[in-house]
């Protein structure tokens, strides 16, 4: 699965997850700390960058063999199935964290990375975390992005 998510109306920003299995061997991760503060400050960057953008562009691309795209503008959301040449549409709220709580309740859809676009993000998702490391770079989308490794 390969997560990135794209800046609008943010001349030369943009960050990308790459959400796949990690592979560390036990003796790479009993030589380092337990929690870099390293990957624990691009982490908390990427989340006040977030926070501070007016909008921007999720995509996903996926494994599975599902094949839709939502879109959502403020006011409306849209969901759209090329291979049966479908869409919806529904009055949607205003916020992002209301949007992710509507696809989710209302609408039954599962947002990818939904967590790391709730305004303030951060301290709820390091809560408990018992590991956090660098796990190197990638370039996705022709961006250079860090991968880190979180877990409790």
């Amino acid at each position: 699965m390969r997560i990135s998510i794209r800046l609008i109306g943010v001349s030369g920003m943009a960050l990308a997850l790459l959400a796949t299995a990690v592979f560390v061997s036990t003796d790479a991760l009993a030589q380092a700390p337990a929690v870099d503060s390293a990957a624990v400050q691009k982490f908390k960057r990427m989340t006040e960058f977030l926070d501070g953008v007016p909008r921007f562009t999720v995509n996903t691309q996926s494994s599975q063999l599902l094949n839709e795209q939502l879109f959502y503008d403020g006011t409306t959301l849209s969901l759209y199935r090329p291979s049966e040449g479908t869409y919806a549409t529904a009055t949607a709220p205003g916020t992002i964290e209301k949007i992710v709580d509507f696809a989710r309740e209302t609408v039954g859809i599962l947002l990818p990375a939904a967590d790391l676009v709730y305004h303030g993000a951060f301290p709820l998702m390091m809560q408990d975390v018992s590991l956090a490391a660098v796990i190197g770079q990638a370039v996705i989308g022709g961006v250079k992005c860090d991968h880190l490794l979180f877990s409790r």
